[in-house]
């Protein structure tokens, strides 16, 4: 792969991306499947050991224990209003006991998936499959995460997909191009009022496209919404804007504090750029 890079091999940059991926995906299936028929078989102490394995880790349970630590520090890092501290309270309660209910659907299904696979039952084995498949794809963190969405304002939005970024850590570098990168990106420019609010619409819509999109297709899928996004906050840039826009996706994913962009003059108000023909 670093041999591509350096030749800018873009399709076998691609393919290899591809393979990487499919290979991660099966670990992580596996994982999840040894972690889910081992768990009906021990004590609580040892299963809330295994939560802790399990929260390091890919997936669902792993997503969940990223929320969990930052339930607390949510309201006083997106600065939430007295209203929308209510309604977040609720929205928590709402994904503790969806969680709850998931893990529960799991272990039970588990279970049954075992018992079947002692009986040679394979038809009852693959529906079982199925089912814990379906289970494990319904992330009630996503679920809570775009009922957040719908009671902030734009610049709060913009500061929990940092913050989302940011808890992540390095997969982003490892992956295609992410909606964040290119959120955070054109977040570094100078923009007038009406490229911050053109912005954010785009944001929002494919925001809501990857959410959409099928667990077993996300990643892909998130990379060919990125890359419609770069293209479209592009053509409301000007020139100069342009090229600080392409360095600040350069620079997505390295490590150490981010530098400052040059500032340039942004578009006259009500003159941006026409959008740029295809």
């Amino acid at each position: 792969l670093n041999e591509a890079k350096a030749s800018g091999d873009e399709q076998r940059i691609a393919a290899l991306e591809a393979q990487m991926k499919a290979a991660r995906t099966k670990q992580d299936n596996l994982r999840i499947e040894f972690f889910d028929r081992v768990e009906p078989i021990l004590n609580p102490q040892q299963q809330s050991g295994l939560e802790q394995l399990r929260s390091q880790f890919k997936g669902e349970p792993r997503g969940a224990a990223r929320l969990e630590g930052m339930i607390e520090s949510l309201p006083e890092e997106l600065q939430l209003t007295p209203q929308q501290r209510q309604k977040y309270d609720e929205l928590v309660a709402t994904w503790r006991a969806a969680r709850d209910q998931n893990r529960e659907q799991r272990r039970a299904l588990t279970r049954e998936l075992t018992e079947a696979q002692k009986a040679g039952n394979e038809q009852l084995r693959e529906e079982l499959r199925q089912k814990l498949q379906e289970v494990r794809a319904n992330r009630p963190s996503d679920a809570f995460y775009a009922g957040l969405e719908k009671i902030l304002t734009g610049e709060q939005s913009e500061k929990l997909s940092e913050i989302r970024a940011a808890v992540s850590g390095g997969r982003e570098r490892q992956q295609g191009l992410r909606v964040r990168s290119v959120v955070r990106a054109a977040g570094r420019l100078d923009l007038t009022k009406e490229q911050r609010e053109a912005i954010r619409e785009m944001t929002r819509q494919a925001m809501r496209q990857t959410r959409e999109a099928k667990p077993e297709e996300h990643a892909q899928t998130e990379a060919q919404i990125a890359e419609r996004l770069k293209k479209d906050i592009t053509a409301l840039l000007t020139p100069e804007q342009v090229t600080q826009f392409e360095q600040a996706l350069k620079e997505r994913g390295r490590g150490g504090p981010r530098r400052p962009l040059p500032q340039t003059q942004p578009a006259p108000q009500g003159d941006q750029s026409q959008p740029k023909q295809p």
